[in-house]
This record gives C-alpha cells, structure tokens and sequence, in this order.
C-alpha cells in the first residue's frame, strides 16, 4: 500500500516531475501486487515462489484545484492488479492533478488473510461518508487482526454468521466509524480508538501480527483541510498461525514496516515491498526514513506546505 500527500502553489512548475514520481510509486505498487519477494521470506516454506496479493485492488484521489473545486475518484476491482490498470489509474490521476493545489491519493492491493471472504465489499481502501462533518473517512491496512475482538467493540456487533462474511479491516473501519461520528476526528481521538483494538487482544490473549494504517479524513467543502495519518504498530510477542512460518518477530517487522520519503512537492507513506521495488524504477532519489513500531503520525496542511508531526506510544 502507498499514499500520496501533496500541496503546493498556483504559480509552481513542476507537474511533470510530480506525474513522473506518482507514475513510478504506482508502478512499484503494481510489481509489488504481483510478486512479494519480502513477504516470501516471512513464509518461505509456505511460498516457495514470491506470492501475489491477488485479491483484488483499489485507489482513490481526492484534489482540491485552484478553482476551489473538489474531485474524489474511488475505484475498487476484486480482480489482481495488472499493470494495464496502472497505466490507466495513472493517466485519470495525472488529469485530475494538472490543477490541484492539495491532493491525497493512496492505494491498496489485497491479500486476503486465511479465513477470509472474498468480494468486492473487503477491497481496501474503505470509503465511508461522516455526515455529521461534512467529510469522508478512508482506511487501509496491513496485517492481521482479530475479528472477534473488533466485534466485540462495535456499539451493535454481529452473529457468528454475519460476522464471517465480514473481513477484519472491514470490521475494523466501522468500528473507526462509530468513534468519529461522535467525536471530531483528531489524532489523539484515533490514537484513543486504536490503543482500545490492541488493548482487547492482548487482554484476551488473541492473536493479531499488525495493524499498519494509512487513514484519513477528506473534506467535502471549501472550508475544511484534508487530514491523513499513518498508525505503526506490529505484535513484539508474534506467534505465527501457521505452522510453516517461523516465530521471527524481525522478519514479520521487515515485512511490515512502514517508511517515508519526501519530494519537492510529495511526501510518501509506502509499504517495505512498495518502496523496494520504487528503489529500483524511481527516477527520482528518494531519501526514505523507516517508521519505528509503535509510532503515529499526522500530515498538517497549510497555507502552500504540509508538515508532519508524529507521536510514539505504548501499549498498556
């Protein structure tokens, strides 16, 4: 998984640097999608090839123009990745930026944890409208979690059999959703939210490897700045599922692990496999920091810039 968080002036002149770069970090994307050498090495007697995250695949682009417009382009497939559909997401993304003064765009391709249906409605990014606050709220996520601890937190939860045809991140979003549509979305009230998912596995005992986020809130009018905020958080105490997997909490963190880079106008969240594939195919050199477990930060927007402010934590 990737995002993308960008801003900048009327009078800048580099859009085709910016399309060459968001070109590059959606084809590493794509590679990534289709052949994950570092995750065969979390698994390697469980994959003796490179395996595909074959689940299918979504992207999203939200911009505000100098005009004061808003776009937001929402797409999901249940089919894998191909890089026919990069060329196309590239070519509808680079359109829709030739004008844009702020502009968020990620990406997610899918590979489904074991037990866990298939279909459209669990394709990542989830897109979910706060009506409350004139916004939408999106979510994606690496790793595995529990379902039964997400539904034992939803205000309504589940049966058994409703609650098998729902996947964790699926679950985990509409719990995210409860939570912000009572309260104003900041980073401390995620934060809050997040620590309460961990906190109900390690009570109870249950297995869970991570929860890596890229999540955010996006306006609907003028009058609101976009938020987005990455959540780094790995199990330290990982016992893997499968028997042909080996219990290496390094490996797993490897695999895991989020990192940032920053262009001229672009700052970059992306997974390990999507920022080793960028390292070989990106024109532009990309200095990237890795983003230590137990981490969260926040993209501030401003007037012509963004900042980032980051927070560690501890798990109770």
């Amino acid at each position: 998984m990737f995002a993308l968080v960008g801003c900048k002036e009327e009078t800048q002149n580099n859009y085709e640097g910016e399309i060459s770069l968001i070109k590059d970090i959606l084809t590493s994307w794509g590679m990534a999608a289709e052949n994950d050498p570092l995750l065969q090495k979390v698994c390697p007697k469980k994959w003796n090839t490179p395996p595909s995250h074959k689940h299918g695949w979504g992207v999203l682009a939200w911009t505000k123009s100098f005009k004061n417009c808003i776009h937001i382009n929402y797409k999901r497939s249940e089919d894998p990745l191909k890089l026919k559909n990069i060329e196309e997401i590239t070519e509808n993304i680079a359109f829709q930026l030739q004008y844009a003064e702020q502009y968020v765009i990620i990406g997610h391709a899918r590979l489904a944890s074991p037990n866990t249906p298939l279909s459209i409605d669990q394709v990542h990014p989830f897109l979910l409208e706060l009506e409350a606050f004139e916004t939408v709220f999106f979510l994606q996520h690496n790793g595995t979690i529990n379902k039964q601890a997400l539904n034992r937190l939803l205000t309504k939860p589940y049966d058994n059999e409703t609650l098998e045809q729902r996947s964790d991140t699926q679950l985990l979003t509409e719990y995210m959703k409860g939570i912000l549509q009572e309260e104003e979305p900041t980073r401390e009230t995620l934060l809050t939210a997040l620590k309460k998912v961990i906190e109900e596995h390690i009570t109870r005992n249950l297995y869970w490897s991570g929860m890596q986020l890229i999540l955010g809130i996006l306006p609907l009018n003028l009058n609101s700045v976009p938020k987005v905020w990455y959540f780094s958080c790995a199990n330290p105490d990982y016992e893997p599922q499968n028997s042909l997997c080996p219990k290496d909490f390094d490996l797993l963190w490897g695999y895991l692990e989020l990192f940032y880079g920053k262009s001229t106008t672009t700052h970059i969240i992306a997974s390990s496999t999507v920022k080793h594939y960028f390292e070989s195919i990106g024109s532009e050199n990309i200095t990237w920091k890795n983003i230590v477990n137990m981490k969260m930060g926040e993209f501030v927007f401003k007037a012509d810039e963004i900042s980032l402010d980051s927070t560690s934590f501890n798990i109770d």
